[in-house]
């Protein structure tokens, strides 16, 4: 029995030691250009710090967040008082954004460097919509068929809308004014996720002028 006693105070104790947070952490790396390794300044770093506090069962009691820019090296470093995860979100404009992390800390100098893939704004991508599982609302849209032109940065272009007859419906922006002057994708952009090309850009104009007549 005193042998059973002494196991379950071990596993007790290495579990509440490995849910022990980590003190005085310091978290620095360097953001830069993933084509070609040249670091990038000026780059918006978020860095959320996840602590346990008195939590033993691995859920996170509390968070800290800091926000900095990277120098003229790319280089960015922030600290916390504990913590027992790390995650770091990148930012700035023509590039994708980033994120790296570490899932558990162990020791308290952290490095996580973050690289970024330009945009290529003059590129774009003809979507043709899968309107059951990936456009929220669609069935109050009475469209059938949604495509559009979108640009590498998720800024939505071009909108044609076709209804469950083949007819075109909705087209914006367009001369045309039965369309109307709304575009569904107002002020949304595109997660880099759904950037694909379901059309040529010739299958696309088609439809575009056709719809534009």
């Amino acid at each position: 029995m005193k042998n059973n006693r002494l196991i379950i105070f071990a596993m007790i104790s290495i579990l509440f030691a490995c849910n022990a947070d980590v003190k005085d952490i310091s978290v620095k790396g360097t953001v830069f250009n993933a084509d070609d390794n040249e670091p990038i300044n000026d780059v918006i770093v978020k860095v959320t710090c996840w602590k346990y506090g008195y939590s033993p069962d691995e859920s996170y009691a509390e968070n800290e967040v800091k926000v900095v820019k990277t120098d003229e090296d790319g280089q960015y470093e922030v600290e916390f008082d504990k913590g027992a995860r790390i995650d770091v979100e990148v930012s700035i404009t023509g590039y994708f954004d980033g994120y790296e992390y570490i899932n558990m800390v162990y020791n308290k100098d952290i490095t996580l460097n973050v690289a970024l893939r330009p945009m290529n704004l003059a590129r774009r991508y003809y979507i043709d919509w899968n309107l059951e599982t990936e456009v929220e609302g669609w069935g109050e849209l009475n469209l059938a068929r949604l495509i559009t032109e979108v640009r590498e940065d998720g800024v939505v272009l071009k909108e044609i809308g076709v209804s469950n007859d083949g007819q075109i419906t909705h087209v914006f922006p367009s001369g045309v004014s039965k369309y109307g002057n709304y575009g569904l994708w107002d002020n949304v952009k595109i997660s880099n996720a759904f950037l694909r090309n379901d059309l040529t850009e010739t299958e696309f104009l088609s439809i575009w002028n056709r719809a534009n007549k």
